[in-house]
């Protein structure tokens, strides 16, 4: 899988890895605006997001309300 980025319709700029990663955990374009929103962006943030989505995916399902409960536990909101 590449790091390189491309635009997509829904998600804007992201890694192949992060799309693809995306799409298996079901994450939708308004989660992946709260994940900038808490992580911020370039590479960084991108791992964090990545770290983050791969944290609080279940059965195929990523949970945003998991990780903001997380994100405020760890003082990131």
């Amino acid at each position: 899988m590449s790091d390189q980025t491309i635009y997509t319709d829904d998600y804007g700029d992201v890694t192949e890895q992060q799309y693809q990663l995306y799409r298996e955990s079901n994450v939708s374009p308004a989660d992946h605006d709260e994940l900038v929103d808490i992580y911020g962006s370039g590479d960084v943030a991108r791992d964090q997001i990545l770290a983050a989505v791969r944290e609080f995916t279940r059965g195929g399902m990523y949970s945003c309300w998991d990780m903001a409960q997380a994100a405020l536990q760890r003082g990131l909101l």
